[in-house]
């Protein structure tokens, strides 16, 4: 069965929203999953094609990620007059950081995913990553999930690492 099947498989409603798990290449192993908006009156095989979008993340996104990611941890370094040098290779980034949660909404115009991870810079807040239609990285910064959204609206904000070049 592949990977996405599995995912779309997994979801049970629970709480208001359809979750279950799903694989993430990035850490090669299992993660949360929340299915938030879809087009249709439940989860079903049209969310493949969305769900598969994700799974396939190619290495030149994963790398805007890694690098929006290691700005965001310098950052946060600076600010708080840490030492940094951990942090200053972009490709050893996902040693620090580890996502707990993909969120997917399948809209009319697209797909949005949201990730929820965990890195050791910024226990508080963690990190977060809003990508568009499996392409376009959005945002990169402190996760607050119910702010993301205003990422796409400001995506010159300064605690916004996916085009802030600090």
């Amino acid at each position: 069965m592949s990977h996405a099947k599995a995912a779309l498989d997994s979801l049970s409603f629970h709480e208001g929203c359809y979750a279950g798990e799903i694989y993430f290449p990035w850490i090669d192993m299992n993660c949360s999953f929340v299915l938030e908006e879809f087009l249709g009156d439940v989860p079903n095989e049209n969310c493949l094609p969305e769900i598969q979008a994700f799974l396939d993340w190619d290495d030149s996104l994963q790398e805007k990620l890694e690098e929006a990611s290691r700005r965001y941890a310098l950052h946060i370094c600076r600010e708080r007059n840490q030492d940094s040098t951990r942090y200053v290779s972009a490709e050893l980034i996902g040693e620090h950081c580890f996502p707990m949660e993909v969120s997917l909404q399948i809209l009319d115009q697209g797909s949005i995913v949201i990730v929820e991870l965990d890195c050791d810079w910024e226990i508080e807040h963690g990190m977060g990553w809003l990508v568009q239609s499996g392409k376009s990285v959005a945002y990169v910064g402190p996760f607050d999930g119910a702010n993301l959204p205003f990422a796409l609206a400001h995506p010159n904000e300064p605690m916004n690492f996916a085009g802030n070049k600090q």
